[in-house]
């Protein structure tokens, strides 16, 4: 998977700004570790995102009907962490 370009929120810019800055004059105090941790969250939550929304992708544009677009859905579903409780066995299709 090749992204070339990410939209990523305003605010998170500003904080890789800000650490940008921090790191440059090597003044890693509490407010630097503080940042580090919410950027590093806030990345690994849009890293997530993505891989959602690929494999998303990948189980709408499978072949309807074909046993790997049921393979997708389950896919999808699990890393959407989607419980046992709220789906279905198998695509209901209109």
């Amino acid at each position: 998977m090749i992204i070339e370009n990410v939209l990523i929120p305003k605010d998170l810019l500003i904080d890789v700004i800000k650490l940008t800055s921090l790191i440059e004059g090597l003044s890693l105090d509490e407010r630097a570790e503080v940042l580090c941790k919410s950027i590093e969250a806030r990345v690994w939550a849009k890293v997530d995102a993505m891989v959602r929304r690929e494999k998303f992708t990948q189980y709408k544009t499978a072949a309807v009907g074909s046993d790997g677009r049921e393979q997708l859905r389950h896919e999808y579903l699990n890393c959407a962490d989607v419980g046992d409780d709220w789906r279905t066995k198998t695509e209901h299709l209109p």
